[in-house]
């Protein structure tokens, strides 16, 4: 489907406010929609669900070419790197507040370890063959459990 500039302008307004739109959308689609999903389990339970959740999306636009394309914006654009920053910490909160409820000893560095561990994967050139990040994952948090 072919759109005109025109009706761009019409929806958007600007190409500003289409990047806000976008920052916002990656934020909800690849945040806020994974967090929901693990829905209201106990600790454990969610934090295998964030795990089958943050790995889904592995074939589409939301994955891990649009995570490392979003945080290459992020270094040039204070709006992006705004998103970015309030991404972060809210994953790692997240992470942190599940790992504190199952009695990790120093949950924040835990959630740290864990989510480095998943930006990083999305970085490795060539990139991981397509299984091999939930073994990592597993790796890092199975032991937790």
């Amino acid at each position: 489907m072919a759109l005109t500039k025109g009706a761009f302008y019409h929806h958007f307004g600007s190409v500003p406010k289409f990047r806000v739109a976008l920052l916002d959308w990656c934020e909800e689609r690849r945040t806020g929609a994974v967090i929901e999903a693990a829905g209201s389990l106990g600790p454990r339970d969610r934090l295998l669900r964030l795990l089958d959740e943050a790995l889904k999306d592995t074939d589409d636009a939301a994955g891990p070419d649009l995570e490392v394309a979003i945080r290459a914006w992020a270094n040039q654009d204070p709006q992006a790197a705004e998103m970015q920053e309030r991404v972060d910490a809210r994953r790692v909160g997240y992470l942190r507040e599940l790992l504190a409820g199952l009695g990790t000893a120093d949950p924040l560095r835990t959630a740290t370890v864990v989510y480095v561990t998943m930006i990083g994967a999305a970085h490795l050139v060539p990139p991981l063959p397509k299984q091999e990040p939930r073994g990592l994952y597993e790796k890092v948090l199975l032991p937790l459990l």
